[in-house]
């Protein structure tokens, strides 16, 4: 082999070693483009399982209690107004220690009975929680937010709010 053969086998060798140098460059870059495609899709479903946590935990943290103007409770065609601010409070307080719960895909509970419909009212807005039994259990329900279990005095202290408002 000759000076001249001998250069072009080098030069050849060198142009594939680029070339193949190039390839491995993309493939890295396409397995790091994807894997950070993935990381993100991976924050945005974290971020959005939180966000509706957030809903089905903090079904009081809508408004603070101090801007509840009102509340009006229903059940069935009774609807009543509650404005006594102890009472106010002690369904905050109620609300406020529920534990997590399962999210509600309804607007209004299902197989359940003495439902009684929470209405907070508020200066921008409104708030709905439903308290009602079911398979001899109690629960709060928000539409579309979370069902919470709860105790059958938390219960029986809504329905004695109910009953006494006017």
């Amino acid at each position: 082999m000759d000076k001249n053969e001998a250069e072009e086998v080098v030069k050849n060798t060198i142009e594939y070693a680029n070339e193949e140098i190039k390839k491995s460059k993309k493939r890295y870059l396409k397995i790091f483009l994807s894997c950070l495609v993935a990381l993100f899709v991976c924050i945005a479903i974290i971020f959005i399982i939180y966000k509706s946590n957030d809903n089905v935990r903090d079904i009081y943290a809508v408004v603070f209690v101090t801007d509840i103007d009102k509340m009006e409770m229903s059940e069935g065609d009774i609807i009543k107004e509650v404005t006594s601010k102890d009472d106010i409070e002690l369904v905050f307080d109620i609300l406020a220690n529920l534990r997590e719960g399962t999210e509600s895909i309804n607007d209004f509970p299902v197989n359940a009975t003495k439902v009684v419909k929470i209405n907070l009212i508020y200066s921008k807005g409104n708030a709905v929680v439903f308290a009602y039994m079911r398979d001899e259990k109690y629960y709060f329900e928000t539409p579309y937010g979370g069902i919470f279990l709860t105790t059958e005095e938390n219960y029986n202290k809504i329905n004695d709010i109910f009953n006494r408002a006017e």
